[in-house]
């Protein structure tokens, strides 16, 4: 799986099209509440930005990224499994110090779609399962490093 920010237009203008309708909202991964969470299907971005390690240089204070990228038919209660700790957003939680739980409501036929374009433009690196094998032609042993 690749990981970090697509670098080819096509999977931005897939969520352009995609989410244009869609209104994501926020909620601090530290609120025990989770009360503004609804229980509705829908997908989910767990965000960091480096506010709260101790990296020096201006750059790197504007950084922020999404680490990861879920679906679920009830967002409160998967957010509330990501606050007692679900994943390697266990570490992340560690490292970052603060997250953010970004969600938007979908019909949740859809979510599993808009899950993969948004783990496809963005690459996160907390998702591990979610890569995308393909059947093709064989590759002798020596080329696979190769490609």
């Amino acid at each position: 799986m690749r990981y970090g920010w697509a670098i080819k237009g096509s999977p931005w203008k897939q969520l352009q099209e995609l989410f244009s309708e869609q209104q994501w909202k926020m909620v601090p991964l530290d609120d025990p509440s989770g009360g503004s969470v609804p229980i509705d299907a829908g997908v989910y971005q767990i965000c960091a930005g480096l506010e709260h390690v101790p990296v020096n240089g201006r750059p790197m204070r504007k950084l922020y990224n999404v680490i990861y990228v879920g679906q679920a038919t009830d967002l409160r209660r998967r957010f509330k499994q990501h606050l007692s700790g679900f994943g390697d957003v266990v570490i992340a939680k560690r490292t970052f110090r603060r997250l953010d739980f970004w969600y938007t409501i979908a019909p949740a036929e859809r979510i599993t779609e808009l899950e993969q374009r948004l783990i496809e433009a963005f690459g996160p690196s907390a998702n591990k399962k979610n890569a995308r094998a393909r059947i093709g032609e064989p590759v002798p042993a020596g080329e696979i490093g190769e490609r």
